[in-house]
């Protein structure tokens, strides 16, 4: 049972147990849809969905791929989706375990400093957005 991806045209098929570059991968590839393309009928749309699942369930994970989809693509586009999705969702659900990590990755790497300029505060907590917006760059 599937869906047809109106923006691919393949079957879609429930993805198990992909790794952590697949995932990274396919999550990169659904971010560059046009806007009308992406949702849940497309074929990498599991990636997407997967990420954001792991944020709930395994947030290392999520960690992990987060930072591997940095490390394969730091374009705009790619920063602000990250930064706006799966990170903030990240720092609202699981902040106080995550941000010293994030802090010193921020602190060494000029790229994920930019991107960390993309999350709003939102429903981050007060006390880990305030370490946030220390070594965040700019928005952008």
């Amino acid at each position: 049972m599937g869906y047809a991806c109106t923006a691919c045209s393949h079957s879609i098929g429930y993805k198990m147990n992909i790794d952590n570059n697949s995932i990274a991968r396919a999550w990169i590839e659904y971010t560059y849809l046009p806007d009308e393309d992406r949702d849940e009928t497309c074929e990498l749309f599991w990636a997407w969905e997967k990420l954001n699942n792991y944020i709930y369930s395994d947030p290392e994970k999520a960690w992990n791929i987060i930072n591997i989809i940095i490390e394969y693509n730091q374009s705009d586009q790619i920063l602000a989706n990250l930064a706006a999705g799966p990170v903030e969702s990240l720092l609202v659900h699981k902040g106080y375990e995550f941000v010293e990590r994030f802090v010193e990755r921020a602190s060494s790497d000029p790229i994920f400093k930019k991107m960390l300029g993309g999350v709003w505060g939102n429903d981050i907590p007060i006390n880990v957005w305030s370490k946030i917006q220390s070594v965040a760059g700019p928005s952008f």
